[in-house]
This record gives C-alpha cells, structure tokens and sequence, in this order.
C-alpha cells in the first residue's frame, strides 16, 4: 500500500526508489513485490533502453481505485508509456528522491503541480504561459505547516532567466499565498552553493532596481532557502 500511496500522485518510479519508500534493503525484496503488484495489475512495467536499460514502475487504473482512502480525491492519471519524455526524466527522479527525503523527515500533503490540470480557456485552448506563470517541481507542507513550493535543480539557470521569470513568478505566488517559501535544491552542497549564490545575487539586482514586488510579512523562517540531496539524504 505504501507504493501504491506514492504512486498515486507519482504515477510512476524506479525500483530503487520504491525501496526507499517501504524502507527496505534488500533488492530482490522491492522486486518481488513489484513482480506480485505487476501481477494483480495494480501496476506495469516498462524497461527503457535508452535510459540505461533501466525499468519504470507505474501504477494502473485498477491502482489508482485500490488505494483510494476516506477523504481521497479521485485521480484519473495512471502510467502510460507514451507519455515518458527521457529529457525530463532523470529530473523528475530527482524531485522524488526530494520527496522521499523530506517525507522521511515528516513533511506531508505532497503535490506535483506538472501532474495536476493547467488551466484552459473558454473554447478547450490551453491558457497562455507568461512570465509570471510558473509552476514548482513540488508542493509540500513542513512539519510546522509551513507550505514550501520546492525546485530541484539539477542545473543552474542563468541569472537572466532567475531574473526575469522564475522571480517574478515566485514572487506572484507567495503574494497570492499560494505557498509560504521557496526552497531550492541542488545535486551536491557545491552546486547548492552556486545556486544561492546566483539567486541572492538576482535578488539584490531586482531590490536596487525595485523590482521586487514581494509584499513583506513577519515570518521565522526565511522566504528563499536552500539545500541539497546529499544533505536531504542523511
């Protein structure tokens, strides 16, 4: 149940992030039980080839009703094969190893803003995107239920693109209380380093500009902060 629990709102994952989230060591344990859950088809499978010939686990329709709770919403998304873009998908295991971390460390009520329905318009079009629409790799509340929108980035964006959307777009949201801060991740304590560095920059560039439309409140925690897996993993 404890898969199928992250897999309702993952949709699909690794095996060996699977382990971590029943806490297992053993390999050949996580597989069986993959194998048993493959087998009542609450979830399939899928090898890929061309990301290492590695196997994707994903949670069926039949999944998504078997582990429905009292309170639970529906949710129609269930793993399909044509829908995995191997550009995006080392990225997307990031932000679950980030999920996993910080679940560990009991935070809750997950969401991933790229699984949930964008916005259409009158006539069935999609809303436009601009540079204030921006959407976080994760949603999560700390075990204060304090609401972080979370980015994992497994590169750093240039300033400009800091600077004139990312910003700009979180500033957006935390006005409109949407979330309560932004924590941004980093591959290892280096990268997160350059990141912070980068970002504080563009802040301070958009404070002296007065640019910086975020509309101050007393808090104990700080609005931007950062961290990295290796850190999030111990």
């Amino acid at each position: 149940m404890l898969i199928l629990r992250f897999l309702r709102i993952t949709i699909y994952s690794t095996a060996d992030l699977l382990r971590q989230v029943i806490g297992v060591k053993d390999r050949s344990t996580i597989h069986a039980t993959l194998k048993s859950l493959e087998r009542a088809k609450l979830i399939q499978s899928l090898r890929i080839e061309d990301f290492g010939g590695r196997t994707l686990w994903g949670i069926t329709a039949a999944g998504q009703q078997y582990c429905l709770q009292d309170g639970d919403e529906e949710i129609a998304k269930f793993f399909n094969p044509r829908h995995i873009t191997l550009s995006t998908l080392a990225h997307y295991l990031d932000i679950q190893k980030v999920h996993i971390a910080l679940q560990r460390a009991t935070w809750n009520d997950f969401l991933y803003p790229d699984k949930m329905p964008r916005p259409y318009l009158k006539g069935g079009q999609l809303a436009p995107e601009n540079q204030y629409n921006i959407r976080p790799d994760l949603l999560a509340a700390s075990p204060d239920g304090i609401r972080a929108a979370i980015e994992m980035e497994r590169f750093v964006k240039t300033e400009k693109r800091y600077e004139e959307h990312v910003i700009p777009g979180h500033v957006r949201r935390l006005n409109a209380r949407e979330y309560d801060f932004v924590l941004w991740i980093g591959r290892t304590p280096e990268q997160q380093q350059t990141l912070e560095t980068a970002i504080k920059k563009v802040i301070q560039r958009l404070r002296e500009k007065q640019k910086l439309y975020l509309e101050v409140r007393p808090t104990t925690y700080k609005i931007f902060q950062f961290n990295n897996l290796e850190n999030l993993g111990n």
